[in-house]
């Protein structure tokens, strides 16, 4: 399963780090540990971000990474899924499965009565 993570680092944190020069080590340790498959920087809301997709075999593979990016940087994190196009074409045939199991549109929550 992958996991997309944005990690946001406080400016409390960012800017002495970039002035000291230990930012960036921090970062990159945290990065070897999470071995990231896709590997963004951005600015969200005027703080430096960090975006990665990571690969875990099991979600408490992803725990120990988000710990790093806590304690290494004080980040603040937000996790989701993140598909592929094969993942999405793999789960097709059960999408269209619920789509027939909710087609009635004048019952949108899909409950009988």
């Amino acid at each position: 399963m992958r996991y997309m993570i944005m990690a946001v680092i406080p400016e409390a944190i960012g800017n002495p780090g970039i002035k000291d020069g230990t930012l960036q080590p921090t970062v990159q340790k945290i990065l070897t540990l999470s071995n990231p498959e896709t590997l963004y920087f951005s600015v969200r809301n005027g703080l430096r971000t960090v975006y990665t997709v990571v690969s875990a075999n099991e979600p408490s593979d992803i725990q120990p990474i988000l710990e790093a990016w806590c304690l290494g940087v004080g980040a603040n994190i937000e996790v989701n899924f993140a598909w592929t196009q094969e993942d999405m074409a793999k789960a097709e045939p059960r999408n269209e499965e619920i789509a027939k199991l909710f087609a009635d549109s004048s019952n949108p929550s899909g409950h009988t009565q």
